[in-house]
Formats: C-alpha cells, sequence, structure tokens
C-alpha cells in the first residue's frame, strides 16, 4: 500500500505541472464486496484503504487534468457465475 501511495506522490506534481496525467489502479472485487473473501480480510482491508486514498487524490488532482481510473481484477464476473452455479446444485 505504502510503495503505490509514494509512488504516485512522486508523480503526480508532475503531472500537475503538465496539465495531464493518468493513474490507474487495478484492485481485486473484493474491496467492492469483501464478505465474498472473508480467508483475506487484511488484504482487502489494505486494498479498500489504498481504493479510499484514491478517491480522495482522484478529486483533488482532476481540476488539473489528471485523472484516476480503478480496475476490478477481471474474472471478478466468471467467479460470481460459477458460485450461483455451484448453489444450485
Amino acid at each position: 500500500m505504502l510503495t503505490a501511495i509514494f509512488l504516485i506522490r512522486a508523480l503526480v506534481d508532475g503531472m500537475i505541472a503538465r496539465g495531464f496525467g493518468r493513474i490507474i489502479s487495478i484492485t481485486t472485487g473484493g474491496v467492492k464486496s469483501p464478505g465474498i473473501y472473508l480467508q483475506l480480510g487484511v488484504s482487502i482491508g489494505v486494498r479498500s484503504g489504498l481504493t479510499g486514498f484514491f478517491g480522495v487524490l482522484s478529486r483533488q488532482v482532476a481540476r488539473h487534468n489528471v485523472t484516476q481510473d480503478a480496475s476490478k481484477r477481471i474474472g471478478y464476473a466468471r467467479q460470481e457465475e460459477r458460485r450461483r452455479k455451484r448453489r444450485r446444485r
């Protein structure tokens, strides 16, 4: 978590100075639905904190044409589909 924050802080001022920048984060679907991933409690907590940091940061830098996009891990929908099929059995 701290590595990502330090990296962004090192680069965001340059993006603001140029008036353009893109920050992309990739996280897990557990941030949105932590109850599904009980075995990953600490990991989900840290990722949720980092997602919150990105949300605050995006509001602060948007006026400088620096945007932040968050993407959930690919495959989440497929995992949910598999769980639903297992429940039906």
